[in-house]
């Protein structure tokens, strides 16, 4: 059983983001939004998998900030696809 502690890691994100060779889009497996952008929990709280990525990968997100998608495909949680 995954506990909350584990998804801090970045081994246990890249579990739930799936390479896809021809678009390098990483492609969120876990749960999801009808939009089709990729949730999970941390801290008892919603996160977008997008944003949890950004935040793991690069840096905090400033406040009032988006994090949004070069590759405009909504579960792809690949930091390299996106910007502030």
């Amino acid at each position: 059983m995954t506990t909350s502690k584990d998804i801090n890691s970045v081994d246990y994100f890249m579990t739930r983001g799936m390479p896809e060779p021809n678009s390098g889009c990483w492609l969120w497996t876990g749960g999801a939004l009808t939009n089709g952008y990729g949730v999970l929990n941390r801290n008892r709280r919603r996160i977008y998998a997008h944003r949890y990525a950004w935040m793991l990968f690069r840096a905090a997100i400033p406040d009032g900030m988006w994090v949004l998608h070069k590759c405009d495909t909504p579960p792809c949680v690949n930091p390299d696809h996106m910007f502030i």
